[in-house]
């Protein structure tokens, strides 16, 4: 009986002496409060701070301490956590437990819930759960005088000093994804672009591109489908969250205490099939309790297979309704492959080629697909297509030769017909011109696709007639140049070729005829709808010199070069009616002289055989400057003095030492300088219309201009579209 009460005196001493080892009144006293449903620290003693870290079968509970001691007087929740319970290291505190050690085993406990996409996009309202990589505030937009984060939405050439990110909106997502990157290599127009609705771009003179390394590599290929929030619509954002692909992937976190249905991401080419947990995959989250000690649940997207309803929606989503620029037809995609055929090869070819249309407005492309279990499947997509602009209204042209990097949308509004001047021809009829190509083929030739421009290769060089010459006196070598126009035409998309030889001589009439038959039958059996022009001056002196009579059948159209003819004794160079005449008597300046008028010039290409509908009148872009000597009241000769460009012609008008005047006759604007030693004649808005009315009225296929480059203040630019009735 003794031994008994020894027992169970020693048994209610137990406590007494834990607590002596636990700690003793001494000890410092450490109070927390846990919030078990948000995993927060929500009290604790002063002075101290704590923090919650979930792991995947324990919470962890870590306190700062201040000073160190033996033990602490530690309560949890209200509970006294024994000394054995908690570590104490480098000046912290750290408790390990569980929920069950203050919950009921059968209550829901938070679990934090971490989703892989493996390579999936998530959608815009699942990002609220992934923490951005960059996140830009702020934002501008189209200003080009910031030098932080903007977003341009207006632009299609410049921005050659900054960083770009190229944005394309995914609908069913409703974010943004990069796809295309430019480290500050090249302007927009330099660049070989997919389609994209805005930039996110960075100038070079950033206070911080140069020294955070994080943010310039964020303007590298590794940036390719990341993905953008905005956190308003375009136009009116002003932060901008970038997800890169290493942050995006793994980093979606949400803490759980009940039934959630998981998200769906979305990944190229595959049909999302679930989230997989190691043993299953699930669509809905089902909260832990207590008793399971799991605080942390990790899944991973699970993908399988694309089926075919997946398929076609998807080369559906690629196949626009309209189209004016190549397309990026797959071949394989998923565990398919995929042969395209198309109802008109010379539009958009089975490779996705798009050629601006002569006839059809609407391409159908057939996909003829096999699954790699061997299953067949067949589907069809129709797409409008951009017609090449008609000619119906008369043609508008002009030669570009400058300037091929800042041509505006108003040149391609208004011509029908734009001469890309020149690819150079050697004397064995070899084409040369890789610069000029390549200057076509980024600044010409999509933004003419999407007007519907013909774009000519105008072949030269005008200021070498003697290479002409050798070529056009050997069939082999007029062969040579002609194929190679062809396989020239095919790769870069242009519609057609100008022959601008200046000038055959008069044995040489021939030899032209022979040229251009050569040229025109293989340009034709190429593409019959493809052009072959001619640049032939108005006047008396060099029209005979290409055998109209016989050359004529060979041309689509000839450019009368109605410009340039006088250049010296007070005569216009450009007239569009004689006028023989001193329109300034005093001064005797002002007349035209024997045929190089317009009127004239047309009089004499009909007498050659050429029909009016063939002709396509020059203007002048450009001034031609005369000037003379004066001694006392007698005036030299006037004498040619040079191009002047029709900018500077703007300024000339302003100067008080120079007086414009109108001649009603020729309709031709000039000026002169007040004491009649300098003449200036060129083409304005007024003469520009009145020639326009009376090609027009007299049924001459239309008008063109020498050079774009020469009037970059696009005043007559303007004036052409005007009086041609040119739309957009």
């Amino acid at each position: 009986m003794k031994k008994i009460l020894s027992i169970l005196l020693m048994l209610l001493l137990i406590p007494t002496l834990v607590a002596c080892v636990n700690f003793n009144d001494n000890s410092p006293k450490i109070n927390v409060t846990v919030d078990l449903e948000n995993y927060q620290v929500t009290e604790i003693s002063d002075g101290l701070e704590a923090r919650i870290d979930l792991l995947s079968n324990f919470i962890s509970l870590t306190i700062k301490l201040d000073s160190i001691f033996s033990s602490y007087g530690l309560k949890v929740n209200g509970k006294t956590i024994n000394k054995n319970k908690y570590t104490i290291s480098n000046n912290e505190l750290i408790y390990n437990f569980k929920a069950k050690d203050f919950m009921k085993k059968s209550e829901k406990i938070t679990t934090l819930l971490k989703l892989n996409s493996d390579g999936g996009l998530w959608h815009k309202e699942d990002l609220v759960h992934i923490t951005p990589s960059f996140t830009f505030d702020n934002i501008s937009h189209n200003d080009e005088e910031s030098r932080d984060i903007t977003i341009f939405t207006n632009v299609s050439t410049g921005l050659r000093w900054y960083y770009k990110l190229f944005l394309k909106y995914e609908t069913s997502l409703d974010i943004y994804k990069v796809v295309f990157v430019d480290p500050r290599d090249k302007a927009i127009e330099a660049l070989d672009l997919p389609d994209y609705d805005f930039i996110l771009a960075l100038h070079y003179q950033n206070a911080d591109i140069e020294t955070n390394s994080e943010l310039k590599s964020l303007f590298t290929t590794s940036s390719l489908n990341s993905i953008v929030s905005l956190d308003n619509d375009l136009e009116t954002a002003t932060t901008a969250y970038v997800y890169t692909n290493s942050n995006n992937e793994a980093n979606y976190q949400i803490y759980l205490n009940e039934e959630f249905i998981l998200p769906t991401p979305q990944k190229a080419q595959f049909d999302f099939v679930g989230w997989f947990d190691g043993v299953n995959v699930i669509e809905t989250f089902t909260p832990y309790t207590a008793k399971t000690d799991n605080y942390v649940k990790e899944l991973t997207a699970q993908y399988g297979g694309m089926s075919i309803e997946s398929l076609n929606n998807y080369l559906n989503s690629i196949i626009p309704q309209f189209t004016d620029k190549d397309l990026k037809l797959p071949l394989a995609y998923s565990d398919y492959t995929i042969n395209w055929e198309s109802s008109n090869e010379s539009v958009i070819s089975k490779t996705g080629k798009f050629n601006n249309s002569f006839n059809d407005d609407e391409v159908t492309l057939t996909a003829k697909i096999t699954k790699s279990d061997g299953s067949t499947y067949q589907y069809t997509y129709k797409t409008e297509v951009r017609m090449m602009k008609s000619f119906s209204n008369g043609i508008a042209s002009g030669y570009i030769y400058r300037s091929y990097s800042s041509l505006p949308d108003l040149l391609f509004e208004t011509l029908d017909i734009i001469n890309a001047a020149f690819i150079d021809l050697d004397t064995n009829g070899n084409l040369k011109g890789t610069a000029y190509l390549n200057n076509v083929a980024t600044e010409i030739m999509p933004r003419a696709k999407a007007y519907g421009n013909y774009v000519v290769l105008v072949v030269g060089p005008a200021s070498e007639p003697s290479v002409w010459s050798e070529v056009a006196r050997s069939q082999e070598k007029i062969n040579r140049m002609a194929d190679q126009l062809v396989e020239i035409i095919n790769e870069y998309g242009f519609h057609g070729v100008d022959l601008d030889w200046e000038t055959p001589t008069s044995s040489e009439k021939t030899n032209f005829t022979k040229l251009a038959k050569t040229v025109y039958e293989k340009v034709k059996a190429n593409n019959p709808n493809h052009l072959v022009t001619a640049a032939i001056a108005g006047g008396q002196w060099q029209m005979p010199r290409y055998d109209l009579e016989n050359s004529n059948q060979y041309l689509d159209y000839v450019n009368m070069m109605m410009y340039g003819l006088v250049n010296n004794g007070g005569r216009y160079q450009n007239p569009l009616k004689a006028a023989t005449s001193w329109h300034n008597s005093t001064l005797q300046l002002g007349a035209t002289t024997s045929s190089t008028s317009i009127a004239e010039s047309v009089q004499l290409f009909n007498n050659l055989g050429v029909p009016d509908s063939k002709l396509i009148v020059g203007l002048a872009f450009y001034g031609i400057r005369q000037v003379r000597t004066k001694t006392g009241n007698t005036y030299g000769s006037f004498t040619n003095a040079g191009s002047v460009f029709y900018n500077e012609i703007v300024q000339i008008m302003n100067n008080p030492d120079y007086i414009t005047a109108y001649d009603e006759r020729a309709s031709v604007p000039y000026i002169y300088k007040t004491d009649g030693t300098e003449f200036i004649s060129f083409d304005n808005p007024r003469s520009i219309a009145e020639k326009a009315q009376w090609i027009k009225r007299e049924g001459l296929a239309g008008l063109m201009f020498w050079e774009y480059g020469t009037d970059t203040t696009n005043i007559l630019l303007e004036a052409l579209k005007e009086s041609m009735y040119k739309e957009k």
